[in-house]
């Protein structure tokens, strides 16, 4: 904690200290300060330091102890969605419902919200065949992958960034492709 916020040489610096997160100086100037205060707070051997918000300070009002595997969780990059009036992380959601923090991922990228995000069932088909993109399906990481059929067989196109570049290289290959059956039939 003190490393990470007072020694402008350390390697984790740039990510606390060099944001403005600080120690309050009662833990910097008084261990046993520290330690009374994790003793009262539930310290045990095990758990994992962790600020509630992640933006703020090393200080009681803002620090709790935790299992390191939940304490991963709370990171700047985490994804909160609010449905029903009720603001809560991904993967919070995720274990919630029962739906893969993936599927909840690739609902988000597909710009559905609210409680359709939750579905159980397999709404990504339905939404796909909706707005008419065929050939297309995310992969994870925000990432879409196209892939094409053809005489029975299907070859990956590739991963794209967006699910209308995915599209339009299904639509290039299946044109391709379809030009190709008509010049073997005039043949």
């Amino acid at each position: 904690m003190k490393s990470r916020c007072l020694w402008k040489d350390g390697p984790q610096y740039e990510h606390y200290g060099g944001r403005g997160i600080q120690v309050c100086d009662e833990w910097v100037n008084d261990y046993q300060a520290f330690a009374a205060w994790a003793r009262a707070a539930g310290y045990r051997p095990g758990l994992s330091l962790e600020r509630i918000d992640v933006n703020g300070n090393y200080c009681p009002e803002n620090c709790k102890w935790i299992e390191w595997r939940l304490q991963s969780r709370n990171r700047r990059d985490t994804l909160y969605l609010e449905i029903n009036g009720e603001r809560r992380p991904l993967w919070e959601w995720a274990e919630l419902t029962g739906v893969p923090a993936k599927t909840i991922r690739s609902r988000v990228d597909l710009g559905i919200s609210g409680e359709q995000l939750l579905s159980a069932d397999k709404l990504e088909r339905r939404v796909w065949s909706k707005l008419g993109i065929k050939g297309v399906s995310p992969c994870g990481n925000g990432k879409f992958t196209a892939r094409v059929t053809v005489d029975g067989q299907t070859r990956v196109l590739g991963r794209f960034d967006s699910y209308q570049e995915a599209h339009v290289a299904y639509l290039v290959a299946k044109g391709h492709a379809a030009r190709l059956k008509r010049r073997e039939a005039s043949q």
